[in-house]
C-alpha cells in the first residue's frame, strides 16, 4: 500500500475514533469496505461507456428500460447525459442534476439529498461544492457519517449483533456483514449479490486492517501478529567476553566474572542509598 492509501487509512481511524467508533471489528470492517468500494482513494464515479448494455440494465432497471440496444450504447458513451438520466429527478436531484451528484468519495455519496444531509452533519456545504467529496478528509468525515446514519437504523443492524448496535460488534464477520449491507442499502437482499458480494470482496482487506492497522484485541491475539510500524532504533547489545582468571587456585569465567561485577555493583549501590540515608537522618532533640 502506497503512502497516499495509507495517509487516508489514518484519516478513516481518526474520524471513525473522532465519532465514537472505537470497536476494531467494525473499524477494520469499514476499512474492508473502502478498501473494497475505492482502494482507499476518493474518486468519481466512473462513466459506463466501457460497461455492457446487459450489466447497465441490471443496475439501473426501468430509468433505462426504454432505450434501443443501439440508443443505450449512444446513451453510455455521453458522460454527462447518462447520469442525468439514470439519476436526474431521484433524491433531490432536479432532471438535470444527475452528473453534477453522481458518486463521489470513498464509497460514491450520490444524490443531491444525500450531499445535503451528509454536508450537514459534518459541517460542510457539499450541495455547493460536491467535488469536496473526493478531498481525502472531508470523503473521510463523509464516509463514517454515512454509515453511522444507516447504523442509526437498528432494526436493520440486529439481523447481524443482537443488540442492534454496531459498535458492539463481537466478531469480524458479523461487523463485515452489517457495514457491507448498510452500505450497499438495507434495502437490498442480505443473500442478494449486491450485498454478497461485497462481503466477499471487503474480507480479506479487513482481514489485514485487523491484524495490521488496527490491532487484534488482546483475546483474540494472533501469535504471529506483527505491529505495523518501524521502530526509531534498533537496541544491539554489545558482546564482552573476559579472559578466564585465577583467585585462590579457583579458575573464573568470563560469564562468572560478569556475574560477580554485577553482584559487585549492587552491593556499592546499596551501600550508597544506606550512606545518603545516615547523613540525611536528623537526631531527636534532647529532653
Amino acid at each position: 500500500m502506497n503512502s497516499e492509501r495509507m495517509a487516508n487509512v489514518s484519516l478513516l481511524i481518526d474520524a471513525m475514533k473522532n465519532s465514537g467508533i472505537t470497536n476494531p471489528y467494525l473499524q477494520a470492517a469499514i476499512l474492508g469496505v473502502v478498501g473494497k468500494e475505492s482502494k482507499f482513494i476518493p474518486k468519481d464515479e466512473k462513466c459506463y461507456n466501457g460497461t455492457s448494455n446487459e450489466r447497465i440494465r441490471e443496475i439501473f432497471g426501468g430509468k433505462v428500460s426504454g432505450y434501443s440496444p443501439s440508443g443505450l450504447t449512444a446513451l453510455k458513451n455521453d458522460c454527462e447525459a447518462f447520469f442525468n438520466v439514470v439519476y436526474g429527478g431521484r433524491y433531490g436531484n432536479m432532471g438535470n442534476d444527475g452528473y453534477k451528484y453522481r458518486g463521489r468519495g470513498f464509497n460514491q455519496l450520490t444524490f443531491r439529498g444525500s450531499y445535503k444531509s451528509i454536508g450537514d452533519k459534518i459541517g460542510q456545504n457539499l450541495v455547493s461544492n460536491p467535488d469536496s467529496v473526493n478531498d481525502p478528509y472531508v470523503a473521510s468525515k463523509v464516509m463514517i457519517a454515512f454509515l453511522k446514519g444507516r447504523f442509526a437504523q437498528t432494526q436493520y443492524v440486529k439481523q447481524y449483533i443482537d443488540n442492534g448496535i454496531a459498535n458492539d460488534a463481537p466478531d469480524l464477520d458479523s461487523a463485515i456483514r452489517v457495514v457491507a449491507h448498510a452500505n450497499a442499502g438495507w434495502g437490498k437482499s442480505s443473500s442478494g449479490s449486491a450485498v454478497t458480494r461485497a462481503i466477499e470482496n471487503a474480507y480479506p482487506i479487513a482481514e489485514d486492517a485487523l491484524k495490521k492497522k488496527i490491532g487484534v484485541p488482546p483475546a483474540i491475539a494472533d501469535p504471529d501478529f506483527t505491529p505495523d510500524f518501524t521502530p526509531d532504533f534498533v537496541f544491539n547489545p554489545v558482546k564482552v567476553k573476559l579472559p578466564p582468571v585465577k583467585v585462590a587456585g579457583y579458575t573464573i569465567d568470563s560469564k562468572s566474572q560478569i556475574y560477580l561485577l554485577g553482584a559487585a555493583l549492587v552491593v556499592i549501590g546499596l551501600g550508597i542509598v544506606l550512606v545518603r540515608r545516615k547523613s540525611e537522618y536528623i537526631a531527636p532533640p534532647l529532653l
